[in-house]
């Protein structure tokens, strides 16, 4: 518990936090459980006191967490989930439940100051025709996509980088297994120096592409796509790694890994 605690206490301290609201009381008791639904899956949630309980499913992600309580003093939940949101309330024990479900706004998440970021720039000669050659061929090949992400409808899947000369090439497929067109309104890759769980600084620097290969605006109804972008050449260190970042346009079907 103190590990997690400390975990969180550093994730807002590197995240300078603007002038917030006061939280909302949430109550809870032993006899009775509060279900509360957020926007995004629940990633990660702590409470400040032994006599407080939340429970969300660790294992396959989802918005929905349960919120129970013994009798004892006033203390504070801390709920991150999947697309960086970070919520905060005070928690009470009380006999009888004024309400049993709960809808968290986006709204009520905590608002960070904007951290200006500097991204990876590219400043070599590029050679369109054979960008253009090498993502036709890993296109067409069949290539075992790592990483794998999916939430109502919706799958991302991403390959390990390829290098080749001064690029790094990276092969996407989404699916859109939902009954509505997905519009792209951002995906980005992020390179992660450091992270929250460590005394150590946590900065995140966009990696922008230098040649993009058949990417869709949308990918409609019932349909997949498959697409490469290109980046300039970087490397990993020993504390470094990579993160997805996508944004559906008008709607909430969103995606971090």
């Amino acid at each position: 518990m103190k590990s997690l605690l400390s975990s969180f206490i550093l994730l807002i301290s590197f995240c300078p936090l603007a002038s917030q609201p006061t939280p909302d009381t949430l109550y809870a008791n032993h006899r009775q459980v509060l279900s509360l639904f957020f926007e995004s899956p629940i990633e990660k949630a702590v409470t400040g006191a032994p006599n407080y309980a939340f429970t969300f499913n660790r294992e396959r992600l989802e918005t929905l967490g349960l919120l129970q309580a013994k009798e004892g003093p006033e203390s504070n939940l801390l709920v991150v989930t999947e697309d960086g949101g970070i919520y905060s309330f005070v928690v009470a024990y009380k006999d009888s439940l004024p309400t049993f479900t709960q809808f968290v706004a986006e709204a009520k998440r905590l608002q960070a100051e904007p951290i200006e970021t500097l991204p990876v720039t590219d400043s070599i000669t590029r050679n369109p025709e054979g960008m253009q050659r090498i993502s036709e061929q890993m296109i067409h090949h069949s290539i075992p996509f790592k990483k794998i992400q999916h939430q109502r409808g919706i799958r991302l899947k991403m390959t390990d980088s390829f290098y080749h000369n001064s690029e790094v090439y990276i092969t996407y497929e989404l699916e859109n297994g939902s009954r509505i067109n997905y519009e792209i309104e951002e995906l980005t890759l992020l390179k992660i120096l450091g992270n929250t769980t460590h005394k150590s600084s946590y900065q995140q620097r966009p990696i922008i592409p230098v040649w993009e290969y058949d990417r869709p605006s949308m990918v409609p109804q019932g349909t997949t796509h498959r697409f490469v972008l290109v980046y300039p050449k970087f490397t990993l260190g020993q504390h470094e790694s990579l993160k997805v970042i996508l944004k559906e346009k008008m709607g909430s079907r969103n995606f971090s890994f």
